[in-house]
């Protein structure tokens, strides 16, 4: 082909795209906005996980505060202190020890009061050696050094509290030096059950915090120019207990890569359901408009014009529907990350890195050609493969049929925006599981519907409007079960969503849950036991004590040289300090799965007899009859499994992994943790007079903590759920798609019924109730569906009871999916009636 001819033959192709530019002018805005939604969903989702990917790496050894941190939940012995003084000295290792505790300070009022505190006691020099510590004023770990001085979380400010007044922890008082802006570890912090306050170290032992039964975290910052296998083979030969965890920034890195590769599936699929949304949006109204253009098509290839060329036209013609939609899409999504961020700014309290906006433009763009590309070469490829012979018999449009052969081209279609997203093989065969299951539900229920309406269609013969819109409803050839489908699909999303989060925010919420406790004392010596109880009578108590794993069927726990699982939560929980009890009844909310009934059976000579939890068992791959060994204050012991017991966790009384016979473990040293529900007005009073009279132990308000943590929980949901509402928004073009589709088939039947005499007022009643039927439909498929998921998630995933519908949400979405369906359809219709009925008959939609 000559160059001549090849012009010829763009311009004939470009001609023939532009052609009948007024038949596209109504659809050509409905169609960018649907493609844009998608888009907007999927850039945003790229660059919030780029800013998060970037933050890791920028802050790595900022959230660590280190190079390396070594964690235990027992004090630090000789071989620790031994290992790091032979290779570095003080001015390189911080000792940190993280409790919670309670603070008595004066109010706004001049009221004494107490709250809830995540404390740090701190030791060493140099602090922090990565990251920033930024007090008002300025104040460093030095300036705090054998001094009976604190530094308070700036939300103190608001609650009364000023520089220079006095404080109490534990049988301490403190001088508030400065307010805390930022620290190190400020992620962590955010989820810390209360607000930050800073001291020195050597004033721990005057808090009276520290004692036994304590449960202190503490750690070892160290900075070191050793490789993280140098570090660790220098630290093993003195300090060879793996119970010394090490966390080095690799570490630190993968535990941030996960978080992020969870949080980029979870809105990838929210992101790809909102494009795949919009690109059903898009299918459905090229489609009609290339039926539409049936006639004149296959005139074309009765007068030579190959398919390519005909091909090629489609796609220019949608090209700038592409092009509208990738910038249109693009700004939202940028708009929408930069929201996203806000919200998860002011809920973790860190600064997040900036992104290239590069890479979200390009997968934008990628992701738009692809959408436009099935969207306009599947529905084209039907209309290619009808004979010729049908433009001169002018026959109906509707004998193109949707094929197996255009399912596979839009799942493989389907796979590479998948894999375009999550780049993960896992993420695409889960979603595309998700997505088949869910509409198949969806249909299920919808076919359901259809048949209980066909069954009691009889009664409705005496109601003309009903009778005949609900036959449009249930016609074969209609396009009413695309759009329930659509509308459920998107309902489910969202309502599921929020449900889950219903149902967790109920579980949380301890201020509304009769019978949870919300006052927990921590650390109650044995020696003052039946004292405090005689001073708070509501108050129950149980044993417990710290114990290790030492041995897993004669199997000892190994350490770091030995190859672990990729996510490393095998040795976290086996080299962890685990609080243990002692007793022979089962808890609240407790109950034996396997074993003994009475969860101990009979004495074993010179072992324990214990009973696991479930996934404790299944972390560990224990059994009934398997041995466990254990270290109870220096004391190694054998055990034997004697049952696996389920456990509700969100009961929120003292649950444990292991429980030991009382008989076993008779002069073992144990401390109490005691817990009670006290009307919410009195919590206060309360910590303020039981930490006047026993100032070592510590007194939490869970209503409090859990305060703290449902706002952190609204502020990243509501970030997370602005994602997922895309994909309502992509449904509603979807429906205004639809509706436009259905401009021919509504015409002929407008045309039909004014042709039999029927009046105007009929005619919309009719229409009416047809798309009121499919818009009801698809809220109750949508609504059940939700329901079922809702239900499995909670059952198997949460293990939580399932809470209460979101209400608003549901109320909101039964009423708005058929209104604006009937809406949008009556208007179309109103604007047909116009017409008399021979220009009905003459338009072909």
């Amino acid at each position: 082909m000559g160059l001549r001819e090849f012009l010829q033959k763009i311009r004939f192709t470009w001609a023939l795209a532009t052609r009948g530019k007024s038949l596209w002018s109504r659809s050509r805005i409905l169609l960018a906005m649907s493609l844009s939604l998608g888009v907007a969903a999927l850039v945003a989702l790229e660059g919030f996980s780029l800013r998060i990917e970037n933050t890791i790496k920028r802050d790595t050894k900022s959230m660590l505060a280190a190079d390396f941190q070594i964690h235990s939940w027992r004090p630090f012995d000789e071989s620790v202190k031994k290992a790091l003084q032979e290779e570095f000295n003080s001015q390189s290792v911080i000792e940190q020890m993280d409790f919670v505790s309670s603070l008595r300070y004066r109010d706004n009022l001049k009221n004494e009061t107490v709250g809830t505190v995540a404390a740090r006691a701190l030791a060493g020099r140099g602090f922090p050696f990565y990251g920033n510590f930024v007090t008002e004023p300025q104040v460093s770990l030095e300036d705090l050094e054998g001094k009976d001085l604190i530094v308070v979380d700036k939300g103190f400010a608001t609650r009364g509290v000023q520089i220079g007044d006095q404080v109490k922890l534990g049988r301490s008082e403190f001088k508030v030096i400065a307010f805390l802006k930022e620290e190190p570890q400020s992620v962590a912090g955010a989820f810390a059950l209360g607000l930050r306050v800073i001291f020195h170290k050597s004033q721990i032992e005057k808090t009276g915090l520290a004692g036994r039964g304590a449960r202190i975290f503490q750690q070892l910052l160290v900075r070191s120019p050793l490789s993280t296998p140098e570090f660790k083979e220098k630290f093993r030969k003195s300090a060879p207990d793996p119970h010394w965890r090490i966390v080095s920034p690799e570490h630190a890195n993968r535990q941030a890569a996960r978080v992020l590769d969870r949080l980029r599936n979870f809105l990838g699929f929210v992101g790809l359901t909102a494009l795949l949304l919009g690109g059903v949006g898009i299918f459905t109204v090229f489609r009609s408009q290339f039926l539409a253009q049936l006639g004149p098509l296959l005139t074309l290839r009765c007068l030579g014009v190959n398919e390519r060329t005909l091909l090629w036209s489609a796609f220019l013609e949608s090209l700038s529907v592409g092009i509208i939609g990738l910038i249109l899409g693009s700004a939202v999504g940028l708009a929408l990350e930069s929201l996203v961020a806000t919200y998860a700014r002011q809920a973790l309290g860190t600064d997040f890195a900036d992104f290239s906006y590069l890479s979200p433009l390009v997968l934008g763009c990628f992701l738009s050609l692809v959408t436009l590309f099935l969207a306009v070469w599947v529905p084209m490829r039907e209309i290619l493969k009808l004979p010729v012979s049908l433009a001169i018999r002018q026959d109906d449009s509707q004998t193109v049929k949707f094929t197996l052969e255009d399912g596979l081209w839009l799942t493989l279609g389907a796979l590479i925006l998948i894999g375009a997203i999550s780049r993960s093989l896992t993420m695409s065969s889960f979603f595309i599981l998700g997505l088949i299951v869910s509409a198949a539900v969806i249909g299920l229920l919808n076919f359901l519907q259809s048949a209980f309406l066909k069954i009691n269609f009889h009664s409705l013969k005496n109601h003309f409007r009903l009778k005949y819109g609900t036959l449009g409803f249930l016609r074969k050839m209609s396009q009413n079960q695309t759009v329930s489908v659509c509308l459920g699909l998107s309902l489910f999303l969202v309502l599921t969503l929020l449900w889950i989060a219903s149902s967790l925010r109920g579980q949380l919420d301890i201020a509304t849950r009769f019978g949870v406790p919300n006052v927990f004392v921590v650390g109650i010596p044995e020696e003052l036991l039946m004292d405090v109880k005689k001073d708070f009578p509501e108050l129950e108590t149980t044993p417990i004590t710290q114990a290790r794993l030492l041995n897993l069927n004669s199997k000892p726990i190994q350490n770091d040289a030995q190859p672990v699982n990729d996510d490393e939560s095998e040795r976290f929980f086996q080299t962890r300090e685990y609080f243990i009890t002692r007793r022979k009844d089962l808890g609240l909310g407790e109950r034996v799965l396997k074993g003994s009934p009475d969860s101990f059976g009979p004495p074993i000579e010179k072992k324990l007899r214990v009973s696991i939890e479930e996934s404790f068992a299944k972390r560990m791959d224990l059994k009934v009859g398997d041995s466990l060994g254990i270290e109870i204050s220096g004391v190694p012991l054998e055990s034997e499994i004697r049952s696996i017991r389920k456990v509700d966790w969100f009961n929120l009384q003292p649950n444990f992994f292991i429980v030991v016979h009382p008989d076993d473990i008779e002069g073992a040293p144990l401390d109490s943790v005691g817990f009670a529900r006290i009307p919410s007005n009195t919590i206060v009073e309360t910590q303020n007079r039981l930490m006047k009279k026993y100032p070592e132990i510590s007194v939490v308000d869970a209503e409090g903590v859990a305060q703290r943590l449902l706002k952190i929980l609204d502020q990243l949901s509501f970030a997370v759920l602005s994602m997922s509402l895309f994909s309502i928004a992509s449904c509603f073009f979807v429906f205004l798609g639809l509706a436009l589709s259905k401009g021919r088939e509504l015409t002929q039947e407008l045309a039909l019924w004014r042709a039999l005499g029927t009046d105007t007022s009929s005619l919309l009643g009719i229409i009416s109730t047809e798309i009121c039927l499919a818009g009801v439909s698809g809220v109750v498929s949508g609504v059940l569906a939700s329901l079922i998921a809702t239900g499995a998630a909670c059952r198997w995933v949460f293990d939580i009871p399932l809470g209460p519908p979101p209400f608003l949400a549901l109320t909101v979405s039964a009423i708005s999916g058929p209104f604006i369906l009937v809406f949008v359809q009556r208007k179309i219709a109103f604007h047909l009636l116009k017409k008399s009925t021979q220009e009905l008959f003459r338009d072909p939609g």
